[in-house]
């Protein structure tokens, strides 16, 4: 639940014996990872784990919800998210001689858990109370990266499988479903 405009910042550093860790921010979450590779000339297995928080907002901050509707509809508002989350990525990937192309699969899993206060004032009367969700999720994930020397360009798609289930307003929610995610970035390593 971040804001409409949000900064992302990361970092990433590397350990003696194949290892490293990373922090991003993402405007309203911080997440903390870990990896430790086993190589075997140029394929690599990658065992990871990560532990995201979601961070509350100031008060009076509304994450969700759109001033302009359409007659008729709904107003929902959230206030206040904060939860926390962990996932376990297991990946195996294969390096070229020469460190231009590199691929990557592998299965990923884990949780998150969301609180907020929640409003929804259309129709009226308005009703305020409580939101918990929790989401399982697991699939698959595949990459590529291709470059050259000390800068490349990656891509991932990653395939999952969900379960959510929560409260919202005292109602109890079930949801279950297929998410595809694709992402792009620019990696520069020195």
């Amino acid at each position: 639940m971040p804001p409409a405009v949000a900064p992302w910042v990361s970092g990433r550093v590397g350990f003696e014996s194949l290892m490293e860790a990373g922090l991003t921010y993402t405007g309203r979450s911080v997440r903390l990872d870990g990896r430790h590779a086993f190589e075997w000339g140029r394929v690599a297995l990658s065992a990871g784990l990560g532990a995201s928080a979601v961070l509350s907002g100031p008060t009076g901050d509304k994450t969700a919800g759109t001033p302009a509707r359409p007659e008729g509809s709904t107003y929902f508002e959230v206030a206040h998210p904060r939860g926390f989350g962990a996932d376990l990525p297991l990946l195996i990937g294969w390096q070229d001689s020469s460190q231009i192309v590199t691929v990557w699969t592998g299965p990923r899993g884990g949780f998150e858990r969301l609180t907020a206060e929640v409003s929804l004032t259309l129709p009226s009367p308005a009703r305020r109370g409580d939101l918990s969700i929790g989401r399982w999720y697991w699939g698959w994930l595949v990459g590529f990266a291709v470059g050259f020397r000390h800068v490349h360009g990656a891509i991932e798609l990653c395939a999952y499988q969900q379960a959510v289930h929560g409260n919202v307003l005292g109602t109890d929610v079930s949801v279950t479903g297929i998410t595809v995610a694709p992402a792009a970035a620019l990696l520069a390593t020195f």
